[in-house]
């Protein structure tokens, strides 16, 4: 009887992942693409857990990626704008008025000292301690942000209060309500830790570069920047205000810098002959 082999034929199916649905290690670990993809999802109502979008990749946004799943159109789209906005983060030139040299810190001291009476009063420091809380947890780079955003003003370009900046509509928890729960929870050691914040602010600190917008990445027009994990940018029409800074601050820096000192050539060249007369007598041995 003959004996037949039979070799089962095993056939290999290609599998093509459609990379552009998946993100890279490295992708996961880049902070500005995860932070937009986050930003996206809440806009879509999806939970991501009590840090929302902090730019971390971890369980909740992994888990809230993956109902996507079905509906790979919208995920491409998703993950397309996450990386567009990663690489539009990499390509930000650095914010110039990144300026902390004397010159523009006594100017924004100057421009500051219209606010010291107004922040005196305990209840508006503790709205400005709250607010902070609420939206970044960078005290000095929200309060100077607010500050600014004061300085520069209303359309007509003139100062408005810091009072006025903080409830004018910008902040959604102060829209929200939030600020009376949050001051209830304020220590004598919050309180005491500000201090020192907000007098690194009105002594002229500069920790946000003059930025004048502050909030999520998509809200800001034109160039934007991170100051402790938040993003900072320009309001569209403070471009005059952040000008005058720089002008001011380059015009105090000139009259800080000390006059050049002409010398006589001629009393150069005596005092050059001397010393050599001096430097001759004292290598001369005694006699």
């Amino acid at each position: 009887m003959e004996h037949r082999k039979h070799r089962d034929r095993i056939h290999f199916q290609e599998v093509v992942v459609d990379h552009s649905l998946e993100l890279t290690h490295a992708e996961m670990h880049n902070k500005s693409l995860v932070t937009s993809l986050q930003e996206q999802m809440l806009a879509k109502d999806i939970d991501l857990g009590p840090k929302n979008a902090d730019g971390v990749w971890g369980a909740f946004t992994a888990a809230g990626l993956k109902k996507f799943d079905q509906a790979p159109e919208l995920k491409r789209e998703m993950l397309a704008n996450a990386r567009k906005a990663a690489d539009e983060h990499k390509a930000d030139v650095k914010n110039p008025s990144f300026d902390n040299s004397p010159g523009m810190t006594e100017a924004l001291r100057r421009d500051r000292s219209r606010y010291l009476d107004e922040l005196k009063n305990p209840k508006l420091l503790d709205e400005i301690l709250a607010a902070s809380h609420l939206e970044t947890g960078d005290k000095q780079a929200f309060t100077e942000s607010l500050i600014n955003r004061a300085s520069m003003g209303n359309e007509k370009g003139e100062p408005i209060s810091v009072y006025e900046a903080l409830h004018n509509g910008f902040y959604g928890p102060v829209n929200q309500g939030g600020l009376p729960g949050e001051i209830k929870k304020l220590t004598s050691a919050d309180r005491e830790g500000f201090k020192h914040d907000l007098k690194a602010v009105l002594d002229g600190s500069n920790k946000v570069g003059l930025a004048t917008d502050q909030g999520l990445r998509g809200g800001i027009h034109g160039q934007a920047w991170q100051v402790s994990g938040e993003w900072y940018g320009n309001h569209t029409g403070s471009k005059h205000w952040v000008q005058e800074k720089v002008k001011e601050a380059a015009a105090i820096s000139n009259s800080l810098s000390p006059a050049p000192v002409h010398v006589d050539p001629e009393l150069a060249t005596n005092k050059q002959v001397a010393r050599g007369r001096m430097a001759s007598m004292s290598a001369s041995p005694p006699i």
